[in-house]
Formats: C-alpha cells, sequence, structure tokens
C-alpha cells in the first residue's frame, strides 16, 4: 500500500498553511463526509517545509495499518516536494 492510498480531506478548521493528519477509526465509506468522532488526530502541521515532511512520513506510515486522511484548508493550495517512497 501505496501513498496513494491515503485519503485527502477538507476543512475549513485547518488554518491556511498547515495540514492534519488522521487516522479513520470508523465511518462511511469513500465519497462521503466523515464526522470528527470518527478520526484520530495523529500530527499536526506548523507550516514548516520540516513539519510537511513529518506529516508525510507519519501518513505514509500510518496508512500500514489503518485507513489514514491528510486535512487541508480548502482554500490552500498545496506541492509536496518530491521524496521516495519505499515500502
Amino acid at each position: 500500500m501505496g501513498p496513494e492510498s491515503i485519503l485527502i480531506g477538507k476543512s475549513k478548521d485547518i488554518p491556511r498553511c498547515s495540514f492534519v493528519v488522521v487516522r479513520i477509526k470508523s465511518g462511511p465509506a469513500n465519497g462521503v463526509e466523515y464526522q470528527p468522532e470518527d478520526m484520530q488526530e495523529l500530527f499536526v502541521s506548523d507550516g514548516s517545509e520540516a513539519s510537511m515532511l513529518f506529516g508525510w512520513g507519519i501518513a505514509c506510515n500510518s496508512i500500514k495499518t489503518r485507513k489514514t486522511m491528510m486535512v487541508f484548508n480548502p482554500d490552500e493550495i498545496v506541492t509536496f516536494p518530491d521524496v521516495g517512497y519505499e515500502e
């Protein structure tokens, strides 16, 4: 299972230049909104590039065992650094 398995979510509650990595505890099938009680927060980015890489690593590690989502502000444009991924 690679990074393409990470779900991407959006929430106005997330500040711009930040994101949150959550593990999905339970909830609906893809395409339906998850509720906060369906998620366990794993990491909150502080907006730095180091934080982005650290959060990406946490998300990639989490998908090995559970469904994982990265949640961004819907007004944010995010470009992740080009880093390799090994399983």
